[in-house]
């Protein structure tokens, strides 16, 4: 079902929105959201208002690629989803969602790669794994007792070990950690650990031939802690050491192994598995175990106890160096969070600086991402942070408040406004009615209504539907009973209903166009026409609409199903294009600029008959015709310039001759005077053209100054063939002088229309060569036609004259 204002009327559509004729903004269903009305927005004035919710799309399409770009997993970019849909904002919602999908395929295995939210959307930081403190981590394992004096009696080796056992872990790792919970930097595929993690049962057996194998890292990651801390660990039967490690492990176990040596090989395996884990806080703890169990073992060969203990040792150092790390990269993750905190700190503050009170929407996704940073540094930053997070959204839900109340008190204000033309309307309707004489006022009435009503913007949403209805009835009543008593009204609606239904007709031959390509820009055209089209009567309203409609829908269908060969046509008219901006490229160096001028008007007109081109690349290519056009005009006028320039000089060169020949009418002697004013004839022809302005002036100076010339020859009587001069009879009788003078008549105008020709000319060089520039430029060039074909007709008449004198 169409929505309701589009039954009635649309004076704008895209590809992202519309805008009904009440002035409602309707944002179109795209794969974020469904339809939904955006706004109310002035009609007259939608091209501004509409400028600015797509420049907030823009704002909004920066702040929504930073915050995708930064989201952990599919969970969080679904909240961001989300939050994007409620944006009162006009774009291009599918380009969003295509960078969302992008971003989830692009996530990473682990969930520790999003700031501030380390164990992944969804987890309790205590989840999983409930891990000791930092605190806790860094407190020395104690290590008194009977059993530390045995160690202490040990070999070097022993001490040594027991030494780096003492170390805290936070010491191992070259720092003290604050106290702190760790638990979402665990990876995932790591088992969480029981508050007594023990090696789990050997299974294996001791004292067979088969050499001990050392522990494979392949399973390291699912490995999970034992469950007797006292039992030694499996033997896997596994190989996959690498190094000096799996090296030694072949040395040692090369031949038989005795009941002695397997006790130490299965610590030797145990530590091996404790420098895999994760567990930072209880690790420590298991390998003072194994130590412990080392000093209490059974005698061995010295320097095969002390090979295997150097593996242990070596166990040791790699979950020192791996916790080490692991709590380097926990600091930078830290300061990372730290720092992102002050990025929302500044989107918030800004906020606040732009008085966005609205702005709910944006606050809360904020807030949700500042609540969901769990791992940060301890200190003042954090508590400063903290106090002005808090101080930042009190002033906001503050300012809200205030905010909401102020639009609320608009709403009823806008609600009452609106009441009031409602009644305005209703008693102008009443008025209407067979009586009426002038129903032109009353549409006046009407008219300034409508658009004082469509000037009020919100009403309280739960009266918008209401008031809207009432709206309409008020008006569709008005013009109801002016359809049935008003004449010239019946005939407009008649007018229009054709109109209508001939859009129908085109659009209905536009699933039969091959040019696909120019069908497109047809069917737009065609709603753009749609739109501009007077209102109907109110039972065919709907029936016209969902044929325009159907076969609109019928086209697009035929469009998406042949999508390739519009591209292939519009590629075609590209390359059509891109020919004719060569052409007039070439026109630039033009040197005969009358016929170059023509051929820049054919090559417009042959740009207009091109069909479309690929969206992205119209305005690229018609900016190139446009400034081979401007170019070639921009030197057109530099050259007449410097004609004008030629013309002055002309101007004066004539008006010097004439002044000659007025000085020879002081001659006595006539035949002289004559002789000397054909040269200067022969010079004054020579000379090129006047300004326009000046032809007629310069031209009656030059004849008054012949006449007196040959006036006095004439009256002298002194050889009538002096008298002559070139296109003047010596003594016309009163037929030949009537035919000069239709003839020099014909001329002159014949004149007056090339000063017309080249006035137009000149003119259309400054007109731009936009929609209403060609319309004007294709009159004008009417104008020239027209002008060209009286001046044939005229030189035509001029020849017969001159045949008959």
């Amino acid at each position: 079902m169409e929505p309701k204002d589009q039954q009635i009327n649309i004076i704008y559509s895209d590809n992202h929105c519309y805008i009904s004729g009440e002035g409602h903004l309707i944002r179109k269903e795209n794969r974020l959201s469904a339809e939904r009305k955006i706004a109310d927005i002035n009609p007259d004035e939608f091209e501004a208002a509409l400028k600015e919710y797509q420049d907030a799309y823009t704002e909004l399409w920066k702040q929504a690629a930073a915050e995708i770009a930064g989201a952990a997993s599919a969970e969080a970019l679904d909240r961001i989803a989300e939050q994007l849909a409620l944006a009162d904002v006009i774009g291009d919602f599918d380009a969003i969602a295509d960078l969302i999908d992008k971003a989830k395929n692009e996530l990473p295995t682990t969930a520790d790669e999003a700031p501030g939210d380390e164990t992944g959307p969804g987890k309790s930081p205590d989840s999983e794994v409930t891990a000791e403190s930092d605190a806790d981590e860094s407190a020395p394992i104690d290590t008194t007792g009977d059993d530390v004096s045995e160690a202490k009696a040990g070999t070097a080796t022993d001490t040594d070990a027991a030494t780096n056992v003492e170390s805290s872990p936070a010491d191992a790792a070259g720092e003290t950690e604050p106290a702190q919970p760790v638990s979402e930097e665990i990876s995932d595929t790591d088992t969480a650990a029981t508050d007594d993690i023990a090696p789990a049962p050997d299974t294996g057996k001791t004292g067979e031939t088969e050499p001990a194998q050392a522990v494979s890292d392949e399973n390291s990651d699912t490995d999970t802690a034992g469950a007797d801390d006292k039992a030694p660990a499996p033997d896997t039967g596994k190989t996959g050491e690498t190094g000096e490690t799996a090296q030694a492990d072949e040395e040692i176990s090369d031949g038989p192994v005795s009941e002695e040596e397997q006790y130490y090989l299965d610590l030797v395996s145990k530590a091996n598995d404790y420098a895999r884990q994760t567990d930072w806080s209880h690790i420590p703890q298991l390998f003072a175990s194994i130590y412990d169990s080392w000093n209490e073992g059974p005698e061995l060969d010295a320097s095969r106890k002390d090979a295997l203990r150097n593996r242990v040792d070596k166990a040791l150092e790699t979950f020192n160096a791996r916790k080490s790390e692991h709590y380097d990269h926990l600091k930078e993750k830290r300061q990372k969070n730290l720092d992102y905190r002050v990025n929302l700190l500044e989107r918030l503050q800004k906020i606040i600086d732009q008085k966005r009170w609205q702005a709910a929407g944006e606050v809360a996704s904020i807030r949700r991402k500042w609540d969901d940073i769990k791992q940060l540094p301890s200190g003042a930053p954090l508590s400063e942070q903290n106090e002005t997070f808090n101080k930042l959204l009190e002033v906001f839900d503050e300012k809200r408040v205030e905010y909401l109340v102020k639009v609320r008190e608009k709403e009823e204000e806008n609600l009452t406004g609106k009441l009031m033309i409602i009644e305005k309307m209703e008693l102008v309707t009443k008025k209407a009615g067979p009586d009426v004489e002038n129903w032109e006022n009353l549409d006046k009435e009407i008219d300034e209504l409508t658009r004082q009503w469509r000037k009020i913007k919100h009403v309280p949403k739960e009266k918008e539907d209401e008031v809207w209805d009432r709206f309409k009835i008020v008006r569709d009543s008005y013009y109801t009973i002016k359809a049935e008593h008003d004449e010239s009204y019946k005939k407009d609606l008649e007018s229009n209903i054709k109109s209508k239904q001939r859009l129908i007709r085109k659009a209905v031959s536009l699933n039969d166009e091959k040019d696909l390509a120019k069908g497109v820009r047809t069917i737009n055209r065609l709603h753009n026409e749609w739109k501009k089209i007077g209102p109907v009567p109110k039972e065919l309203n709907d029936k016209l609409w969902d044929e325009f409609k159907a076969a609109s829908d019928a086209f697009n269908k035929l469009k998406s199903e042949n999508i390739d060969v519009i591209r292939e046509q519009e590629n075609q008219n590209y390359e059509q294009k891109v020919a004719l901006c060569v052409q007039a490229e070439a026109l630039a160096d033009a040197e005969n600029f009358k016929t170059a001028a023509d051929e820049m008007v054919k090559l417009l007109a042959e740009w207009k008959k091109a069909g479309p081109v690929p969206r992205k690349k119209t305005n690229p290519v018609w900016n190139r015709f446009k400034k081979a056009m401007d170019d070639f005009y921009k030197k057109r006028r530099s050259f007449f310039k410097d004609v004008r320039v030629d013309q002055k000089e002309n101007l004066e060169k004539k008006r010097e001759i004439i002044g000659k020949i007025t000085a020879l009418a002081e001659l006595e002697d006539p035949s002289e005077a004559i002789d000397k004013v054909k040269a200067l004839q022969d010079e004054y022809k020579s000379i090129g053209f006047v300004p326009i302005k000046f032809k007629d002036t310069i031209w009656a100076e030059y004849k008054s100054a012949l006449d007196l010339i040959y006036g006095k020859a004439r009256a002298s009587h002194k050889g009538s063939h002096d008298e002559q001069r070139p296109g003047r009879a010596p003594a016309p009788d009163r037929g030949d002088k009537r035919v000069q003078q239709e003839i020099f008549k014909l001329r002159r105008e014949c004149d007056e229309l090339k000063s017309t020709i080249l006035n137009y000319s000149d003119t259309m060089t400054y007109i731009k060569p936009n929609k209403k520039g060609l319309e004007l430029r294709e009159q004008i060039q009417n104008n020239i036609d027209e002008a060209e074909k009286k001046i044939r007709e005229k030189q035509e008449k001029i020849d017969q004259l001159s045949s008959e004198e």
